[in-house]
């Protein structure tokens, strides 16, 4: 459905947005719904939906803290722990907006899709609150319902993620998918529900191939969304039918919760290459590790006598342990030997790029030589081409943190070895004679370094 909407629309929202609204307003639906039960029912049904979503991402986390042991750098542990965090607090979308973590490595953003669960759970949080205050008086209720929705639609138009992310954009799809279930429950309007939901999405249909994606052919087609759900429910609840939807709906969720960091792994490993992917390569091992899951989450369920609210909450705090490892260990640099740390560091420089100063005395006069580190006789040499002197920040980096002086030479298209570009013919333009000049210097002047504990070539 969010396929044809954005098909059919012509502004500024995608298929994404349409989606978001979609899944939006049924999650509004379903929490008016069981807050009108009544709150026993209302407790029972979110510890249900809070248990099946923290067992997943504990399994998830595991997974990816075990898997990242052989393949996560520093850097992505650390925001792997970060993620953790917030997926453990329903916090992701907040964690995304104010404190993103790409650094542009393989394996950052693998949870960054559980910033839709936080949405819905801060949306429900604010539908509760104004249902607990105000449901004793029915038109009072639906007249705040209506105001927020309508102000956060307004909001809602405006395409930044802090708007879109947030309650503040997408509170609106929340409460129209809740509002005809307290209308029903103050006015009979239950018969007619499918008929007014039909009207609408076809209104809303209308309005999108005539002017585009607007805000009204949004609202009318969350509003149709909203109705037919109602007019779809049954009028007597029946138990079977409950408990198999809860499964149904569990393992929807957990599919949900490994398709994204396992199609990101992949990519990052190049297990498959993307351009020849199939669903069906990605999708069995998804549904069996969703399968896993969701068989420890029924466990769990299903067994008697134990205080399933304890439960959710060992889970969530083994998440936030997961977490904090992550970040207070530095990523586990532990993992790698000593002589590594100097490229880990130069993965993790944010300094600006530098130019290297002419040397004007000594056996490397004439040549641009960058003193990195602290100060003393330097112990390395990182001698090398434009491969070096693209990583020049990130040698510094590593330079500092080791507290090892270090000599840093490179010169673009140079490669690091003498007389090997002079055996091309003069008049060819990748002949190096000059550069096999400076790289005689450089061989003569090592011996007259006497502190030169190491030579690293960095070339292509």
């Amino acid at each position: 459905m969010a396929f044809v909407l954005a098909a059919l629309g012509a502004g500024q929202f995608g298929t994404d947005a349409f989606a978001k609204d979609i899944i939006l307003v049924f999650s509004g639906a379903w929490c008016a719904n069981q807050l009108i039960r009544g709150p026993e029912i209302f407790k029972s049904q979110v510890i249900c939906v809070l248990q099946a979503y923290l067992i997943g991402v504990l399994c998830c986390g595991l997974l990816l803290f075990v898997a990242g042991w052989m393949i996560f750098l520093p850097a992505e542990y650390e925001n792997l722990g970060l993620e953790l965090l917030l997926a453990a607090t329903f916090t992701t979308n907040f964690g995304y907006v104010f404190f993103p973590g790409d650094t542009g490595l393989r394996f950052d953003g693998l949870l960054d899709h559980l910033w839709i669960p936080a949405l819905i759970a801060q949306c429900g949080l604010i539908l509760s609150g104004l249902y607990w205050l105000l449901s004793r008086n029915a038109t009072r209720l639906i007249a705040a319902l209506c105001t927020l929705a309508i102000l956060s639609l307004l909001v809602s138009m405006i395409n930044a993620p802090m708007v879109q992310l947030l309650p503040i954009g997408g509170l609106w799809a929340f409460l129209v998918g809740a509002l005809p279930f307290v209308i029903t429950h103050r006015y009979r309007v239950l018969e007619l529900a499918t008929l007014i939901g039909v009207i609408n999405i076809v209104g809303g249909v209308i309005a999108i191939s005539a002017f585009g994606d607007t805000m009204v052919s949004r609202a009318l087609v969350a509003f149709g969304l909203a109705f037919l759900y109602l007019g779809s429910r049954p009028k007597r609840s029946e138990g079977s039918m409950t408990g198999k939807r809860r499964r149904w709906f569990g393992m929807m969720l957990h599919t949900f919760l490994w398709a994204v960091p396992l199609l990101k792994i992949n990519a990052g490993l190049s297990i498959v290459e993307l351009p020849h992917v199939s669903a069906l390569t990605l999708m069995i091992p998804c549904l069996l590790f969703a399968i896993f899951s969701w068989s420890i989450w029924q466990h769990i369920e299903e067994r008697s006598g134990t205080n399933q609210i304890v439960i959710s909450g060992v889970v969530a705090i083994v998440i936030l342990l997961n977490g904090l490892i992550g970040l207070a260990t530095q990523g586990l640099m532990m993992r790698f030997p000593e002589s590594a740390h100097a490229y880990l560091h130069e993965l993790q420089a944010t300094d600006t790029a530098f130019s290297c100063p002419r040397q004007m005395e000594g056996p490397l006069a004439g040549l641009e030589v960058c003193h990195l580190g602290p100060e003393g006789p330097p112990k390395v040499l990182v001698w090398g081409d434009h491969q070096l002197d693209t990583i020049r920040v990130g040698v510094a980096e590593a330079a500092r943190r080791t507290n090892v002086p270090t000599l840093l030479i490179a010169q673009p298209n140079c490669v690091p070895l003498d007389g090997l570009q002079s055996r091309f013919p003069a008049g060819s333009d990748a002949s190096g004679q000059e550069c096999d000049r400076q790289s005689a210097q450089v061989l003569q002047a090592l011996p007259h370094m006497k502190s030169i504990r190491q030579v690293t070539l960095v070339a292509d």
